[in-house]
């Protein structure tokens, strides 16, 4: 009977290699150690911090690369040489790469726009009012200041230009070349937000040098939460400084101020830094750098000053938006018309001392303007001798009108305080929405809140000629 004699296939094994990864500690000199570590460095030195700055030189190096691999300057005889030569010395170039060292220069100088910090105060325009001079004067030497200025600026321009000209890369189409968010408005809200991240910078390389651990500060201030806000603006407003190292005059610090808080309007938050409780602590530190305003005079006497009023109705500071927005208006028009310029003068003030009254308008025969009339107190101590102020009606823009503006005020009082003689700013309700009949509560608002609204108040150019024209 046949067998199969071992002939059918039967399963046999095969070997296949695999590979799998095993680490291998190769054991090294210090010598070689140093050298590795030193290696390192280097390349830690070469690289900028800043990721578009690093990002901008690597896009050199590429294209200075390509161009460098296709000559034949050095010898395929000394590779270690030219290797050591290139680590030792990296910003070394060949000569004859005239293209990729167009675009490394154009690297560097996009690199060092981005970072050249900016004496914020000599680009917001200042005035200057004489401390005895009439408006007109005062107009004057405010327009010859805006002359000197704006040929400062054309020197410097000229400057630039001519240095330029000696450079020899290729003028790039940055961001700052195009117009800005604010080219339209009188607060230019960019200054605000330039000298912010300029000092968020700074703070963040003092952090990076002390042996402290501190979170370091984020450079985008909507990415702050109120808190967080609120404590780095007590920082900003008193560790702010020029390039120089010198400090800022505190209405410039008070106009990037504003410009951050426009900032944070124009991009749908609706954080009000100078009303809201959650900030605080920021305007006690802000009240400390006003306080310092009224005692700083140049040599002829002049007030130079970069708020105008303008940038407080652009900020949403003055109007009738909030209850202490209201109560910061009524305060900066009874400060200009009633030339009330300090705490117990406003205190002064009160619901029956307050009258409006009616005339007759030459130009419109037929019609009536309505204005306010304060009756000064006659055991007022220490106030000015007229004994009577007015703030006309504003026709042409009812929203700006200090007559409607008080008219709306005391819609929002209870009925009761409307009759008082020894108030007039009223504190906000806390539980108050702008829909509320009622804003306000039959308390007197603090003095330690006046005091810090007046003195921001007092910082305004349209304030510091009033009173001293009157």
């Amino acid at each position: 009977m046949p067998v199969c004699m071992w002939s059918l296939p039967v399963p046999c094994p095969l070997p296949i290699p695999l590979p799998i990864p095993v680490p291998i500690f190769i054991p090294t000199t210090r010598n070689s150690i140093k050298g590795i570590v030193k290696e390192i460095n280097k390349i830690k030195n070469k690289v900028p911090a800043d990721p578009l700055e690093a990002e901008l030189l690597r896009m050199a190096e590429m294209v200075a690369g390509d161009k460098k691999d296709d000559s034949d300057s050095e010898s395929d005889e000394e590779p270690i040489a030219k290797e050591e030569t290139y680590h030792s010395e990296p910003e070394q170039m060949d000569t004859n790469n005239s293209f990729g060292e167009d675009v490394l220069q154009m690297a560097l100088k996009m690199a060092s726009d981005f970072e050249e910090p900016v004496d914020l105060e000599g680009a917001v325009s200042a005035t200057a009012i004489a401390a005895s001079a009439s408006e007109d004067s005062a107009q004057r030497i405010g327009n010859i200041m805006d002359t000197k200025r704006r040929n400062i600026r054309q020197a410097r321009q000229v400057k630039k230009k001519h240095a330029q000209t000696q450079q020899v890369y290729t003028p790039v189409v940055t961001s700052s070349d195009m117009e800005k968010p604010d080219a339209n408005m009188c607060l230019k809200y960019t200054f605000g937000v330039n000298a912010w991240k300029q000092w968020v910078t700074t703070k963040n390389l003092e952090l990076q040098k002390s042996l402290k651990r501190q979170k370091p500060f984020k450079t985008e201030v909507l990415q702050l939460t109120s808190d967080e806000l609120n404590y780095s603006l007590c920082l900003f407003v008193k560790e702010v400084r020029k390039p120089n190292g010198a400090e800022y005059a505190p209405d410039t610090i008070y106009y990037l101020c504003l410009g951050i808080q426009q900032y944070l309007y124009e991009n749908g938050r609706i954080d009000n830094i100078f009303c809201d409780t959650f900030y605080e602590k920021f305007t006690d530190c802000l009240n400390e750098v006003c306080q310092k305003f009224s005692v700083l005079y140049n040599e002829s006497q002049y007030i130079v000053t970069r708020v105008e009023e303008e940038h407080l109705w652009e900020s949403k500071q003055l109007g009738a938006h909030s209850p202490l927005v209201l109560l910061n208006t009524l305060m900066f028009f009874n400060t200009k018309h009633f030339s009330l310029t300090t705490v117990p003068e406003h205190l002064q003030l009160s619901f029956s001392h307050i009258m409006r009254h009616w005339k007759r308008n030459p130009n419109q025969p037929g019609l009536r303007n309505v204005f306010l009339r304060f009756y000064l107190p006659q055991t007022a101590e220490g106030m000015k001798k007229k004994k009577v102020y007015e703030q006309q009606e504003n026709e042409e823009n009812p929203l700006r009108c200090p007559v409607k503006l008080y008219e709306f005020y005391l819609s929002k009082c209870p009925e009761s305080v409307k009759t008082r003689n020894d108030v007039f700013y009223l504190q906000p309700e806390r539980s108050c929405v702008p829909d509320s009949p009622v804003w306000y509560s039959t308390m007197a608002l603090g003095t330690e809140h006046l005091e810090k609204m007046l003195n921001r108040v007092k910082m305004v150019k349209e304030i510091n000629v009033a009173i001293l024209t009157t």
